[in-house]
């Protein structure tokens, strides 16, 4: 049954890559028939225990909130806004986007988030005759490095998942993974000519957009999400989910247009893979897994092939529904089975480090919406293709960095 269940994940996998399928709709059929007719499991043991009801509950709460800034309007017009502060001056703008795009998502703008700003970007980029790459990774580098936060849905699903498998604290893998691609992004737009940038008084400089009071109370209540969890303590999705209440019943958004914004496909595939995963683990799939791939590797070069290991399934699968769901168990797993002289935290660190680099690869949909947002007057197959280069240099700085102990610093 452990080998069955592996084959079975990665079919699931699979029909996601090839078929592009809900893996979480096509997990949970798979974990029925295994759990009940392979394994002889009741039925609430297979979704009650799967069920990652932490996770799915904060990601609900913190895009609910989200999704009212979105829906009336508040991050449009602060995205608009940004080009503004940059008043002509393209060498700033990449960076502004870095830290603009960074804090929005930071504060859990989700995947709306990346939909609406990337687009945006690109296209001020190009009206701003700014070297398209430029723009694109520092983008994406400043959603990446903000998307990673606890209070984004990639941080959530990471520190949920961090935690099950017995990891005490998400700052380490928050650190690590920020300081990587913030690292990356700035070498990006250093190398590619950033600082050769000049001053353009003609360029499309945009005009500060003004906040309405609603605005600005929603901009309140997503702020008071951040410092209520920092500073007293707070649950993220109580508190979440609570102020979205407020702003709702104070007719802040449109209930129904907020509702369709959610991330229900993503919370789907969640849900699903986490209970299938679960399955395997009780098949013993999880620990055939970590037996065969520890016994090929050795306390040097395993944290590097997890890097890897990480980046190819993400670059294939999504990450926060299947490729953090599958491997921060594994490597939990494989930590064990190589013994003592492995750290599971470190191991875990990796699997997360590489699973969300390889997120700017034209293949994934972060890196596809920038691609799809880019101005019809860029050549896009080249920029696929150094798009796709750029995922494969993240991966192997990554990689590199783990061999040469820079990760251990966090631990």
């Amino acid at each position: 049954m452990a080998i069955i269940s592996l084959v079975c994940l990665v079919f699931v996998i699979f029909c996601g890559a090839k078929f592009k399928k809900n893996c979480g709709i096509v997990a949970v059929l798979f974990a029925y028939a295994i759990g009940i007719f392979g394994l002889g499991m009741k039925a609430k043991a297979i979704y009650a225990e799967g069920w990652p009801s932490n996770v799915i509950f904060t990601t609900l709460g913190v895009c609910l909130l989200f999704g009212i800034a979105n829906a009336n309007g508040t991050t449009e017009k602060l995205a608009k806004s940004i080009v503004h502060f940059a008043r002509g001056n393209r060498k700033i703008l990449p960076i502004v986007f870095f830290i603009f795009c960074g804090i929005l998502s930071g504060i859990g703008g989700g995947a709306p988030l990346c939909g609406m700003l990337l687009p945006l970007a690109m296209t001020i980029g190009v009206q701003n005759n700014i070297p398209p790459m430029i723009m694109a990774l520092m983008s994406m580098g400043g959603l990446m490095v903000g998307g990673m936060s606890p209070l984004a849905l990639n941080g959530i699903v990471a520190n949920g998942l961090a935690a099950e498998a017995g990891m005490v604290s998400y700052t380490p893998i928050f650190l690590a993974y920020g300081i990587t691609m913030t690292v990356f992004s700035f070498a990006a737009y250093f190398l590619l000519g950033g600082l050769k940038l000049t001053r353009d008084e003609q360029a499309a400089a945009g005009d500060l957009e003004k906040l309405s009071i609603k605005q600005v109370i929603t901009l309140i209540a997503i702020f008071a999400v951040l410092i209520g969890n920092l500073v007293f303590k707070q649950e993220v999705s109580l508190l979440a989910y609570s102020l979205a209440a407020i702003l709702l019943l104070l007719d802040f958004a449109e209930e129904k247009a907020v509702i369709k914004s959610m991330p229900w496909n993503t919370v789907l595939m969640i849900a699903g893979m986490s209970i299938f995963v679960h399955v395997v683990v009780e098949a013993g799939g999880i620990d055939l897994l970590s037996e065969t791939v520890s016994s090929m590797m050795n306390s040097t070069t395993v944290y590097p092939v997890l890097v890897v290991c990480g980046a190819l399934l993400g670059a294939v699968s999504s990450g926060t529904g299947v490729a953090m769901p599958t491997l921060i168990p594994a490597a939990a797993a494989i930590a064990q089975e190589m013994g003592a002289a492995i750290s599971p935290n470190l191991l875990i660190l990796c699997v997360c480090v590489g699973i969300n680099g390889v997120v700017i690869s034209p293949l994934s949909t972060v890196g596809g919406m920038c691609l799809a947002g880019t101005p019809e007057t860029v050549n896009k197959q080249k920029m696929f293709n150094q798009l796709l280069l750029s995922a494969v240099i993240f991966t192997l700085l990554s990689a590199v960095l783990s061999l040469v102990g820079f990760y251990k610093l966090f631990i």
